[in-house]
């Protein structure tokens, strides 16, 4: 799921982001001071690849206009409705940035502003998303690693009726008494040490059930101390499926 998942929020942010980047790199030069205001000339429109629920289909307007180094062009798109405004020959003012193909017309150096500042967030929350999937992705890559030297603990599977929406079954494992590396909480809700876990689901549908014996390992370590979780090992002990699970950090740092 994580080889899946990383590259479709790579190539959702990447794909958009590559085919606005004239216009995204134009509008950051408007908004710090960098782009210019030049008189340019319509000299055709043809339709663009852009799209939105505003607008629906969109035109897009190509302009040239002078340059000391030589004559330049440049383009930029506009509602269906109001490409009528922008006769072939007609000559409009636009802002450009030196080098670049995509240009602004009609746009305000503090809309500019605003559209960056909404890029930037977007931005930001994409990088956040993105590095959580990452450490959550190193964390599962170590698990197997960990099962082979992590402490096999033996256990019963119990109901738990935690109110969750996340993907998977919650359960309790009810550690036998004296096999936990660890001391007994003084007040526990059962009488034996328990682990309270969110199982995955399995590709052929098997499911834990009540009373099944099993043994449990911590095979991950979380990369934050606060409100962390990691994945754990289940082996149903009557056929020895293996199912992975994800929940707190069990007592004593395992």
């Amino acid at each position: 799921m994580l080889a899946v998942l990383v590259p479709l929020l790579v190539l959702s942010a990447a794909i958009p982001t590559a085919a606005e980047w004239g216009h995204i790199r134009a509008e950051w030069g408007l908004a710090f001071g960098s782009a210019r205001v030049v008189s340019a000339v319509v000299i055709s429109s043809g339709p663009s690849l852009e799209f939105s629920r505003d607008c629906g289909a969109w035109t897009q307007i190509n302009v040239a206009w002078a340059a000391p180094g030589g004559a330049h062009s440049g383009h930029f798109s506009v509602c269906n409705s109001d490409a009528s405004r922008f006769a072939v020959g007609r000559v409009i003012q636009v802002m450009v940035i030196p080098g670049d193909a995509s240009v602004i017309q009609g746009e305000s150096q503090a809309l500019a502003i605003a559209g960056v500042v909404i890029e930037s967030v977007v931005g930001a929350f994409f990088l956040l998303v993105l590095g959580l999937v990452a450490r959550w992705a190193l964390v599962v890559c170590r698990a197997r690693a960990r099962s082979r030297t992590a402490p096999w603990l033996p256990g019963e599977v119990r109901d738990s009726y935690r109110l969750s929406r996340a993907r998977g079954k919650p359960v309790q494992v009810l550690f036998d008494p004296g096999s936990a590396p660890w001391p007994a909480p003084r007040d526990p809700p059962d009488p034996e040490c328990y682990a309270e876990l969110m199982v995955n689901p399995r590709k052929d549908r098997m499911a834990l059930e009540r009373g099944d014996r099993v043994w449990l390992a911590p095979t991950g370590r979380s990369l934050v101390r606060r409100r962390r979780t990691q994945p754990y090992a289940i082996v149903r002990t009557s056929d020895r499926a293996l199912f992975w699970a994800g929940g707190k950090p069990l007592p004593g740092g395992w």
